[in-house]
C-alpha cells in the first residue's frame, strides 16, 4: 500500500524517489512529489521538476521526442524528452518501484523549463501508466489516499 496526501488547492499528491540509469554517475536519485492524475495516459516530470532534478544540461545530449502530447487544454508544446526512469513509491510494508523504459513501461517524458522565462510551477504527474496497477480508495478525514494493489486490498471488491 502506497499513502498520498492532499496537498495545496486539494490536489492529491504522493512523494517518491526518481532516478535516471542512464544519469546515474551525475544525477542522483532524489525525491519528488507526483500530481495523481488519472485522466493523465503517461506520467511525466514537468519544467519545475526538470531543472530541480538537475536534468536540464543533459538534455541536449538527447533527441526530442517525436510523440505528441495532449493536455487537458489540447496539444503540449513544451518540448519533450523520454528517459529510462525508476519511481520507487514508499510503501507498506514494501515499496512499489516502477521502471520507465522496460517491462512494459512507456519512458518517462521529461518536459524542458522555458528558456529565459520563469519555470512554470506545474507538477509532475503520476499518470495511469502507473496508477492501473493500483486501486485507489479515498480517506476523509484525514484527507489522504491509499493506493492499493488487489491482492492487497482491506476490503472485498463486489461486481455489484
Amino acid at each position: 500500500m502506497v499513502r498520498g496526501y492532499f496537498g495545496e488547492h486539494g490536489l492529491p499528491i504522493l512523494s517518491a524517489v526518481i532516478a535516471f540509469p542512464s544519469l546515474q554517475d551525475t544525477v542522483p536519485p532524489q525525491p519528488i512529489h507526483l500530481l495523481v492524475d488519472t485522466g493523465a495516459t503517461a506520467s511525466l516530470v514537468a519544467p519545475k521538476d526538470t531543472f530541480n532534478l538537475g536534468l536540464v544540461p543533459h538534455l541536449s545530449q538527447l533527441q526530442e521526442s517525436a510523440l505528441k502530447k495532449y493536455g487537458i487544454d489540447g496539444p503540449v508544446t513544451t518540448p519533450f524528452y523520454e528517459l529510462q526512469a525508476v519511481i520507487v513509491l514508499p510503501g507498506e510494508p514494501d515499496h512499489e518501484s516502477f521502471l520507465f523504459g522496460e517491462a512494459g513501461l512507456g519512458t518517462l517524458g521529461v518536459m524542458v523549463p522555458p528558456a529565459n522565462e520563469p519555470v512554470p510551477p506545474t507538477l509532475s504527474l503520476l499518470g495511469w501508466d502507473v496508477l492501473h496497477h493500483f486501486i485507489l480508495v479515498f480517506s476523509e478525514p484525514p484527507r489522504s489516499f491509499s493506493l492499493y494493489r488487489r491482492a492487497e486490498l482491506p476490503f472485498t471488491l463486489s461486481s455489484d
